[in-house]
Formats: structure tokens, C-alpha cells, sequence
């Protein structure tokens, strides 16, 4: 029998995520860009619903209606979660049983973006690192504080239970996941029709700037807003309009909470960004220095030095 993939979205479940997961199984499934299921089969399962809609609104035909006697014919069931956290927990009554009695049964199970809430509420994940979504990652530590998050990874795969953040690094798991079952030249197959030029390691892309819980929504949505674009030339004063208030309020409101400047908080972020990027990638200073958006290299080094009293160099030394 063929290694068969199921797929669950949940209600308002992201597409990207998703689409990069199938669209993998589906190179990898077949010669050229045949889609036939010549080597692996799949398919996405509705869970006593014939359509689910993604959180863009889009409703998605599902092929059938899950039975934990379907799913247990699977290599893998790969959960999709929703958008929002309380959406998703609102359906561990019904998965709950479902995932134990997989994991009873030793078949692969994989949570994308928020179902690794609803792994750690069946009580799977004891002892395991996870991947949580920057995004979400408060909340997991407050409902699952015994649950080690890896902050360092975008995804997981460990003893049969694989997490992963979301995004496009579904498609790096689909990779190891697909691999395990019919070897890594069918499941690197078609990367390039997917116009991806290798499969990155799950500690690639993974740095994100924490977001410090405040209690200044004001601050809060700008934390938000800077965690968002770390990699662009976006200035104080347009995110003080997106924040809806003028920059000198905003720099109070900093000052007051950080005892910073925003400028100087925006910095601070940016340069930990580039510390990291020259830790964990093969980027030129140049090229680096350029995407957070400071002026040159000379002064990127020049604030590296200033701050933390080292040179790129010695960062990628150690």
C-alpha cells in the first residue's frame, strides 16, 4: 500500500501553509507534473463538514469526512490550525481523542501554526520541543507552561510528532516528512517548479524579535508593526501613522515603557536581527546591512561595535 498523507484544516486555517504542504505531496507524488499518485497518495478531510473556509474567506471542498478508522490507514495526519487560538482550543473536545488514538497507534501526526495547541491539550507533547508561531507564543506559555517552546526553530520532528510555525516552512517538513517515506530524491522532486531553490534547515528564518507583553496598546500594535519590518527602510513616522498618534507621542510613550526612544528601541531590534543573520546564514555584511535598512555597511559595523562591542567577523566566529 501506498504511504498515504491526510490533511485536516480547521475553520479559518491558513492557505499558505496548506497549499505549500499539498503542493509538495503533489510533485512528490508522481513523475514530471503529472499528478497522479504514483508513489504516495493524500488527501484533505473535513471534520463532519463537507467544506471548511480559510481565514481569507475562501471555503475549501473537502474529498471526504474524517473517521478515525480512514486515518488510521495513514504514514501521517497533518493538522492545519486556525487563526485564532480560541477558535482552535474550541475543538479539542472533538480532535482530542482522535490524536491520542493515532499516536496509540504510531502513525505521524502534524501540527501547522495554532494545532499545536490542540497536541499539547491532548497531552502528546510531554518532553518535546515545539514549534509555536511568534505570534502565539504568550499564550502557549500561559495555557502549556511546562511545554518548552524552540524559539530557534520554525519547525520540529520528534519521535513521530512534528510542529511547525506556519508559513512557507511547511514545505521544509513536507520535505522530511515525505523523505521518511519514499526516499529524499521524491521528496526534493519538483522544488524547482516551486521555483524554491533548496530545502532550508529548520533553523533558517527562524529569529524573530520577542514581543514584550505591555500593557500601551499604542506601543503594543507598534511592537507588532516593527517585528513586521525588521528587513525594510520603514521610518518612525509611518509607523506612528499606522499606530494612529504623531511620533512625538509615540517617542513618549516608548521612553515611558522602555526608557528609549522608538528610533532607538527600532534599532536595537534591527541590529539583534543582523547579529543573528550573521550568526546563522551566509549573507555578505553588505547584503545584510542593506536589507535592515541602514545606510551602509561601514555604519552597520560601526553600530554593531558601539553596542555590543564586537565586529561581524567575531560573530561568525563564534
Amino acid at each position: 500500500m501506498l504511504p498515504h498523507f491526510s490533511l485536516i484544516p480547521l475553520p479559518e486555517f491558513a492557505l499558505l501553509p496548506y497549499a505549500g504542504f499539498m503542493d509538495k505531496l503533489r510533485f512528490s507524488a508522481d513523475e514530471g507534473d503529472l499528478s497522479s499518485h504514483k508513489y504516495l497518495t493524500f488527501k484533505t478531510y473535513g471534520f463532519g463538514c463537507t467544506s471548511v473556509k480559510a481565514s481569507s474567506g475562501i471555503e475549501l471542498n473537502v474529498e471526504s469526512i474524517a473517521s478515525a478508522d480512514d486515518l488510521l490507514q495513514s504514514c501521517c495526519v497533518v493538522f492545519f490550525g486556525g487563526r485564532s487560538v480560541v477558535n482552535t482550543m474550541g475543538y479539542v473536545k472533538h480532535f482530542k481523542p482522535l490524536i491520542k488514538k493515532l499516536r496509540q497507534h504510531n502513525i505521524k501526526v502534524m501540527a501547522v501554526d495554532t494545532a499545536v495547541f490542540l497536541f499539547a491539550a491532548a497531552g502528546i507533547l510531554k518532553n518535546k520541543k515545539v514549534c509555536v508561531h511568534w505570534r502565539h507564543q504568550d499564550e502557549f506559555k500561559d495555557l502549556f507552561p511546562s511545554i518548552k517552546i524552540a524559539t530557534d526553530l520554525t519547525y520540529t520532528l520528534d519521535e513521530g510528532i512534528a510542529t511547525c510555525a506556519g508559513g512557507t516552512t511547511s514545505i521544509e517538513l513536507a520535505i522530511d516528512l515525505i523523505s521518511d517515506e519514499v526516499g529524499r530524491a521524491k521528496a526534493t522532486k519538483g522544488l524547482a517548479d516551486m521555483l524554491i531553490e533548496r530545502q532550508r534547515s529548520n533553523q533558517e528564518l527562524a529569529h524573530v524579535a520577542d514581543v514584550p507583553k505591555v500593557r500601551d496598546a499604542a506601543v503594543h500594535r507598534t511592537l507588532l508593526i516593527m517585528n513586521d519590518n525588521l528587513m525594510t527602510k520603514m521610518t518612525i513616522e509611518q509607523i506612528a501613522n499606522m499606530v494612529g498618534i504623531s511620533r512625538r507621542q509615540l517617542d513618549r510613550k516608548m521612553q515611558t515603557e522602555f526608557d528609549m526612544s522608538a528610533a532607538d528601541y527600532f534599532q536595537q531590534l534591527k541590529l539583534k536581527q543582523g547579529k543573528w543573520l550573521l550568526k546563522n546564514s551566509a549573507r555578505t555584511v553588505a547584503d545584510i546591512a542593506e536589507s535592515l535598512g541602514f545606510s551602509s555597511d561601514s555604519y552597520f559595523r560601526a553600530l554593531l561595535k558601539k553596542h555590543f562591542n564586537t565586529t561581524p567577523t567575531q560573530i561568525r566566529r563564534r
